[in-house]
């Protein structure tokens, strides 16, 4: 990144969580409790990573522990750009419908086929809410991890766009 982007990103993270705190003795959280975050890993095929390749597959795993069993859950996990601009949000509910959650350590694992972002660095929120929507756990900026660039159209170019959020796999037919 050059010297503009790396100052924004510095001054954005003077605001943000103390990041050498482990996740599950975090304080700075909402919701019930009942079940909690209490690690979160990014993988790919080679296992776990702190940085994905662009157009590469990757997967969320989310180890959560629940005090109780609880019928219904919702999972979601929101991430954020650099610059605090939500780029997606993925919802257990919309793929997989309600799950429940046992008593006990719980490994929810979200696989995402495709990594479309741009270069740079990304957070996530975290949060898991019951069948009536009681939020149980919400952690903000729960997890970092970045993006790195790739010749995701094997045409021996790269796009350093500042301004585009994802690259989307594309074909172009000229008649």
């Amino acid at each position: 990144m050059g010297d503009i982007d790396s100052t924004i990103n510095r001054y954005l993270r003077i605001d943000s969580h103390d990041e050498a705190t482990p996740l599950h003795e975090r304080k700075d959280r909402k919701g019930t409790g009942v079940a909690k975050f209490e690690e979160i890993n990014l993988l790919n095929e080679s296992g776990r990573v702190n940085s994905v390749v662009i157009g590469k597959p990757i997967a969320y795993e989310l180890k959560i522990q629940a005090d109780k069993e609880v019928k219904g859950a919702n999972v979601i996990v929101s991430i954020y750009n650099s610059t605090g601009v939500v780029v997606a949000s993925l919802y257990s509910e919309y793929v997989n419908g309600k799950v429940d959650l046992k008593k006990g350590l719980n490994t929810v694992t979200c696989s995402v086929e495709y990594m479309p972002f741009q270069e740079g660095e990304y957070y996530i929120n975290v949060l898991i809410d019951d069948a009536v929507g009681n939020i149980l756990d919400w952690v903000e900026q729960a997890f970092r991890f970045e993006v790195v660039m790739d010749d995701l159209y094997e045409t021996g170019k790269v796009l350093r766009d500042r301004n585009v959020i994802v690259q989307l796999p594309n074909k172009w037919d000229f008649k």
